[in-house]
């Protein structure tokens, strides 16, 4: 058995309370963080140890930010130098626990249909599709996660009809993400078929949580054979109830290795 979760903690320095009990509970292999939120040398490496996690990390003051964990020995750590991703911006790590190459990775937001970030933004996943084919990933055993910032489909929304061609959910984002994932599978949507099932909660709407007011933008995207060998996954909501939570929750998946 190996589990594996993505958690855009919106802060590590503020939300590690909530990521040490939510572990001590949960206790997956292997976690990817996203938007840190600070450098390297305030990332809790110590205490993470302390609960049995080795951790890589790639960490940026104030921005972004990404990390992975893992209670299983880490083979192999790389940074990615890319030419799509902006200089100086934390949004790439990848790591190789159990033979299985993790690749973390936080998908610019986008901020405005039409505008300078967006254009990042479809660029970075075209940028990505292109990285895992020419890194032979997608013949190895590989798991693509992270906060991608896309939701794929009408049911991963609470409002389609309403929120259609808005960021986040724009057919460019959904095409360019689509392309980018070809040769891998939606490992939550293996098991879990039917919406109304998120993954973020928008602080600006009000008690958007308790109306489950969602959207289903982070992902764990796993090659043939591992998609195949998951065992199911579901969305940790709980956390996102608790006080000063991440306007996100972690989705975790089960694999037999």
């Amino acid at each position: 058995m190996f589990s594996i979760a993505t958690f855009n903690v919106n802060s590590m320095k503020v939300r590690f309370p909530i990521v040490r009990d939510w572990l001590q509970t949960a206790a997956p292999d292997v976690v990817a963080f996203q938007e840190l939120k600070g450098q390297e040398v305030i990332f809790p490496r110590e205490e993470l140890q302390e609960l049995g996690y080795e951790s890589c990390v790639h960490g940026q003051k104030t921005y972004n930010g990404v990390a992975i964990i893992s209670r299983l020995p880490v083979e192999e750590m790389r940074i990615p130098e890319t030419g799509f991703c902006a200089p100086g911006e934390a949004r790439i790590i990848m790591a190789k626990v159990a033979g299985i190459w993790v690749v973390n990775t936080y998908v610019p937001q986008g901020q405005k249909v039409g505008s300078d970030k967006f254009a990042y933004k479809l660029d970075f996943l075209r940028g990505m599709g292109e990285f895992l084919e020419e890194e032979g990933l997608l013949k190895e055993r590989t798991i693509w996660l992270g906060d991608l910032n896309v939701a794929p489909d009408d049911r991963d929304v609470h409002d389609p009809e309403r929120l259609r061609g808005e960021v986040g959910f724009h057919p460019d984002e959904q095409e360019a993400l689509r392309v980018a994932s070809r040769g891998m599978e939606d490992v939550f949507r293996r098991h879990v078929t039917e919406g109304g099932h998120y993954t973020f909660w928008d602080y600006r709407v009000p008690n958007g949580f308790k109306r489950n007011l969602g959207w289903r933008i982070d992902h764990i995207l796993a090659t043939e054979e591992l998609a195949q060998r998951s065992l199911d996954s579901r969305v940790d909501r709980d956390l996102r109830a608790l006080e000063k939570p991440s306007d996100h929750a972690p989705l975790v998946a089960t694999f037999d290795i």
